[in-house]
């Protein structure tokens, strides 16, 4: 199973039968994601596929807030459903959600900026996105990471180094949390 990201608001996804010589043509599958890099691993202990990627809705991705929610879920039969959605990681100002449901009909739709245009929807601390998931496994843990991006009103990233901006985060979790509601 191949993953790959697209600017109309669903991941696509192709199977192949022969390790991976020839593919299946690619189709839109139930996923809502924006623009964004998508992480696709088999959990070691239980042979689930574990996807990690943004997930928003079209009037986050319309707004420049296409990144600002990790999103988990696990497929137990090669990416046909989809279940146990959790929100990973989540930038001020974004809702924890589990599954964007009822989404608008796929369609071409891409964010104007990394930042929001409108100046008064971002936050005296700068805009900040959550983006780039791996995901590694050792024993029973799942260890996350992720860029965390600031930006301030201008739309330039920071450049102070002692601050957090822009920097690779880490979240350990056990494997059981993917799986709990």
């Amino acid at each position: 199973l191949m993953f790959m990201r697209t600017e109309v608001q669903r991941i696509a996804q192709s199977y192949s039968t022969d390790g991976g010589v020839h593919w299946e043509q690619g189709v839109l599958n139930s996923l809502v994601s924006s623009l964004s890099p998508i992480w696709l691993t088999r959990i070691p202990t239980t042979g689930d596929l574990l996807c990690v990627w943004n997930q928003s809705t079209s009037e986050e991705t319309a707004t420049g807030y296409y990144r600002s929610r990790l999103t988990s879920a696990i497929t137990r039969d090669s990416g046909a459903t989809w279940q146990n959605f959790r929100t990973v990681a989540c930038a001020p100002g974004s809702k924890n959600i589990g599954r964007i449901t009822n989404p608008d009909p796929p369609g071409f739709l891409q964010s104007p900026s990394a930042m929001p245009p409108e100046l008064d929807r971002i936050p005296p601390e700068g805009h900040r996105t959550v983006r780039h998931p791996r995901i590694r496994f050792i024993d029973d843990i799942a260890y996350v990471t992720f860029d965390d991006r600031w930006y301030n009103q201008q739309g330039e990233k920071f450049k102070d180094p002692d601050c957090r901006r822009d920097k690779w985060m880490l979240r350990a979790v056990p494997i059981s949390w993917f799986y709990e509601e």
